[in-house]
């Protein structure tokens, strides 16, 4: 997956609807990275599928809805010696590292503003 986008949130009008996704389009390493923010407050009821974020509450319009990527800083890949990797195993840690550093520089500008 080259890493197409450099966003690290994407912002929503809350939509009135439990059925309605919100659609996701950043990219990430696992659904697991993905954080929501529902009126300013952390919220885990939410479930991620292919046409994006369902909340588990209605989220009434007016109200922010803000997904971020939170990406681990670590690299699960592992490169033994005196082999050479394949090129997807290179490919998915060097996506990894540029997730990381995205949401870094985004961390840092925020600190600057």
């Amino acid at each position: 997956m080259p890493i197409q986008d450099t966003s690290t949130t994407e912002s929503f009008d809350g939509n009135g609807s439990t059925t309605t996704p919100y659609p996701l389009t950043l990219q990430r390493d696992r659904d697991e990275d993905i954080k929501l923010s529902v009126g300013g407050v952390v919220s885990t009821d939410f479930t991620i599928s292919p046409d994006g974020i369902r909340t588990g509450t209605a989220i009434p319009s007016g109200t922010a809805v803000i997904a971020y990527r939170v990406t681990p800083l670590s690299q699960e890949q592992t490169f033994p010696s005196n082999t050479t990797p394949a090129a997807e195993d290179v490919r998915a840690a060097l996506d990894k590292a540029t997730l990381m550093i995205q949401e870094l520089a985004n961390r840092i500008t925020q600190l600057e503003t």
